[in-house]
Parts: structure tokens; C-alpha cells; sequence
């Protein structure tokens, strides 16, 4: 199944915006989300504390496909 949407994402810069990602956020426009690139392939993890807006997650492999 291929679906297009229009996203808007937002890529942390520096190791500050990428500790605190969406923390403290009080929304989130529909369509928008947060990529975080990782230099290494390796086992990642995610907490959200202080994160009081519903988010969905997607772990995405080096070939672009998504995790499952």
C-alpha cells in the first residue's frame, strides 16, 4: 500500500534539540513529526517523559524499510 501525505518534519540539529525532541510540546500540527538520524546502524530507544501529546513511533532499517 503507498500513501502520500505532505509531512512536516523536523530533524534535531544539535545534541540538545535531540535529547529533548518533542518533550514539553503542548501540540503538534496534524501531518508533522520529528526524524531522528542515527550515524550507526544499532539498537535504539526512545523515552517520552515530559511528553503529554499522543505520538506513534517508526523505526525505519539503513535500506529505508520500516521495522516491524
Amino acid at each position: 500500500m503507498k500513501v502520500d501525505l505532505p509531512l512536516r518534519i523536523e530533524i534535531p540539529q544539535t545534541p540538545g534539540e535531540f535529547k529533548t525532541g518533542l518533550m514539553f510540546r503542548e501540540s503538534l500540527d496534524t501531518n508533522s513529526g520529528m526524524l531522528f538520524v542515527f550515524e550507526k546502524v544499532d539498537q535504539q530507544s526512545f523515552h517520552m517523559s515530559h511528553t503529554t501529546i499522543p505520538l506513534d513511533i517508526a523505526f525505519i532499517n539503513e535500506d529505508a524499510a520500516p521495522k516491524m
